[in-house]
């Protein structure tokens, strides 16, 4: 576990921009605030193969920059160089979710403190269970219920939103899902 732990990212905010540290590929990444277009919440069952319940996804409006660290180990440099630049098309994103992020409950006050956005929704979104609110939730031989109401499985917010009119396909669609 604790091999583990230290091989998740974290992240340091600023009111300019926030760095998320990989100590497995040994870099940062840097996103300025200004460069943040909008942010959504998906709250989700585990599939195979996940391990995350919580999920952000930043859209942005510029690259993020990515700084290696000095001393990277040869691995990492090798990688750096044999793969190929991943071609994006659309804005850049930025994901993280609870698996991979060992702070990831530091995100909702930061995105609060330096967007200078109250969505007071945000609170709660992060205390539902799959989209649904914990206390409306019965068990019975492990398994979960809603009396009345049928179960949900995924739940996704829209935590902030410049709204500008960007012809971005994804961007476009996560905005209509969560209008829904």
């Amino acid at each position: 576990m604790k091999s583990q732990w230290k091989c998740k990212w974290h992240s340091e905010f600023n009111e300019n921009e926030f760095r998320t540290y990989s100590p497995g590929s040994e870099e940062c990444m840097v996103i300025l605030w200004e460069s943040v277009e909008a942010i959504f919440l998906s709250n989700q069952t585990p599939r195979d193969g996940d391990y995350h319940n919580f999920k952000y996804t930043f859209f942005l409006n510029k690259e993020p920059e990515i700084v290696k660290n000095e001393n990277q180990s040869w691995f990492n440099r090798i990688i750096g160089k044999i793969l190929p630049k991943v071609k994006i098309s659309g804005l850049p994103t930025y994901e993280t979710d609870d698996h991979i992020q060992k702070d990831f409950k530091s995100i909702a006050p930061a995105i609060e403190k330096y967007l200078g956005i109250t969505n007071t929704n945000q609170k709660s979104f992060l205390s539902m269970k799959f989209g649904n609110k914990v206390e409306d939730l019965k068990k019975t031989n492990n398994q979960y219920y809603t009396e009345g109401k049928s179960l949900k499985y995924f739940g996704f917010y829209k935590i902030f939103d410049w709204n500008t009119k960007l012809e971005d396909a994804l961007l476009n669609r996560f905005r209509e899902e969560t209008k829904k």
